[in-house]
């Protein structure tokens, strides 16, 4: 299987500069961040991966908030994580970064006791949804817990609206998965057992769910 061909955060690369300032100008990032990182009660020496890590604010929040844990980001995006790496040498924080352009992830079957994802799985297509959840089934273990938050099926009409101005800006082909709601089968064809949806938060480009996975 060829390597991911994923989209820049936000959509071309001569925007990766500027996605922090338009992020925070546009979206509750670190409220959403937070909230899935809370979800996960991650407790003191477990092994958490940040999967398609961005920019390295989710991996600051949840070493700040349990400083003990072992923090691992993943990304394939080097310019983006370069933005990243910079972000936590200025935290003085402990954390691991790995950036790999490739399908499958560089770390040992049942190595990380959580994993949590927020605004990835739309920049991946149908093929490259399935592949990165069996990916993550392999590297969780058995017992272990997971958590996406990501655009799903609007809630309402307005937010079908929103979230059609947002493809129109994005892209069709890979958020269309989202939109339809197809992403909790998606996980439970990968490998997961059970899928729970454990909260919802309609911004100004659609609706954003929370699933618990395991």
């Amino acid at each position: 299987m060829k390597p991911f061909q994923y989209i820049p955060a936000l959509k071309y690369h001569f925007f990766t500069p500027i996605y922090d300032w338009f992020i925070g100008l546009t979206m509750p990032e670190v409220k959403v961040k937070t909230k899935a990182i809370e979800y996960l009660e991650i407790k003191p020496f477990e092994k958490v991966l940040d999967f398609g890590c961005g920019t390295a604010t989710a991996l600051i929040l949840a070493k700040n908030l349990v400083p003990d844990a072992e923090i691992t980001g993943f990304d394939v995006d080097e310019k983006i994580m370069k933005i990243a790496q910079n972000k936590v040498d200025k935290s003085n924080q402990k954390i691991n970064l790995v950036c790999l352009y490739s399908n499958t992830l560089p770390f040992s079957d049942n190595y990380f006791d959580k994993i949590f994802s927020t605004w990835v799985f739309h920049h991946l297509n149908s093929e490259e949804k399935l592949q990165a959840f069996k990916e993550l089934r392999r590297v969780l273990k058995p017992e272990g817990k997971m958590l996406i938050a990501d655009w799903g099926a609007p809630q309402n009409f307005l937010m079908k609206i929103l979230f059609t101005i947002l493809q129109v800006f994005d892209n069709f082909e890979t958020t269309a998965h989202n939109k339809k709601g197809l992403l909790p089968n998606t996980m439970l064809n990968g490998g997961f057992e059970t899928v729970e949806e454990i909260g919802f938060q309609n911004t100004i480009m659609g609706t954003l769910r929370y699933w618990k996975v395991s």
